[in-house]
């Protein structure tokens, strides 16, 4: 018997490796499968099961498969976790099984409809992993946002040099405003009263980064100032909220620009957000001057204001704690 079956055929961002830290923090014996590598090499990830690879794909947006390969395994698991709203069927009776689904991202909020027409059937519990998808329609929905390895994200909070380093590294360019932010970083930087006080090194163009992890680690390291994004809507629906890259660039040291359009939501369910949100080219624009005009003193207040908050909301300790006492004491024996 094992306790926990995780399943996916995509761990993106590899938050699904995250969550097994979680589980594996409550004691819980875990086994998690997925269907391919993820394109961002991190160091650990869930392993790679050739009966999913090789599954018969029903719908890919959202994902459906049949895997009865995994049947047995199923059957010998305490609780069925489904990773990113995709449904990897063994062929078990899930209405006689413990499951648990997490959604996040770009595909649940464009098909929250249809996703939770498959899982609120039977999951016992759904995550939310952003404020904006709270309220979509998952069945015991439980908000549990973005969490970082601060065991192996050790910060540094002294400045880079003598002018401000900014940076913006999206891997998906077309969900965080990366044009506007080109444009406007164009413009600031013939700004007579500023240009000379600021290196911009981030993303100009909407071109896809696919870099290693680790690779994109070290460029945040390079900054004192990273945006992660900033994009109020998305295919018509509203848009704009922190995500992994976000609680990583503060984990780091690194002063956070991003978005939070959902504030409300997650300081209800959490706390105090650690960084003052930019949800338009207006306020972002008002950011980055900010960070400009701050003394040595001021940004590496900001820079600790940010890793604080990671620390008290968003370690995997903290999140393995939010998890069992919301979601998994209920279904444990």
């Amino acid at each position: 018997m094992i306790d926990v079956l995780m399943l996916c055929y995509m761990d993106h961002s590899n938050t699904g490796n995250r969550i097994m830290q979680c589980l594996e923090r409550m004691g819980l014996s875990v086994v998690f499968l997925k269907g391919i590598e993820n394109p961002y090499q991190y160091p650990r990830q869930g392993v790679i099961s050739k009966a999913i690879a090789d599954g018969k794909l029903i719908s890919n947006k959202p994902v459906l498969m049949n895997v009865p390969q995994l049947r047995d395994l199923a059957e010998r698991a305490r609780i069925i976790h489904y990773v990113s709203s995709q449904a990897i069927m063994t062929g078990v009776d899930l209405t006689k099984k413990k499951v648990v689904v997490d959604h996040g991202g770009t595909v649940y909020r464009q098909y929250h409809d249809s996703i939770n027409s498959i899982f609120n059937g039977f999951a016992d519990h759904a995550i939310v992993r952003m404020s904006d998808l709270y309220g979509l329609g998952a069945k015991r929905e439980t908000l549990v946002t973005a969490f970082a390895d601060t065991e192996y994200l050790t910060p540094d909070f002294t400045k880079r040099g003598d002018k401000l380093i900014i940076g913006h590294f999206p891997s998906n360019p077309e969900n965080k405003g990366t044009e506007m932010i080109g444009h406007l970083f164009k413009r600031l930087e013939t700004d007579p009263s500023i240009k000379h006080r600021f290196t911009y090194i981030g993303s100009r163009l909407p071109i896809p980064r696919r870099e290693p992890w680790e690779t994109q680690l070290e460029r945040y390291r390079e900054c004192d100032v990273v945006i992660e994004a900033c994009q109020s809507h998305q295919d018509g629906r509203e848009l704009g909220e922190w995500g992994n890259t976000g609680v990583e660039i503060a984990a780091l040291g690194r002063a956070l620009i991003t978005h939070c359009t959902h504030r409300a939501v997650y300081e209800s369910e959490y706390g105090p957000l650690g960084f003052d949100p930019a949800n338009n080219e207006e306020e972002l624009e008002a950011r980055i001057r900010a960070f400009i005009d701050m003394s040595q003193e001021d940004l590496e207040r900001e820079k600790r204001r940010g890793y604080s908050w990671v620390k008290k909301y968003h370690t995997i300790d903290i999140t393995a704690k939010r998890l069992y006492d919301k979601v998994y004491k209920e279904l444990l024996p």
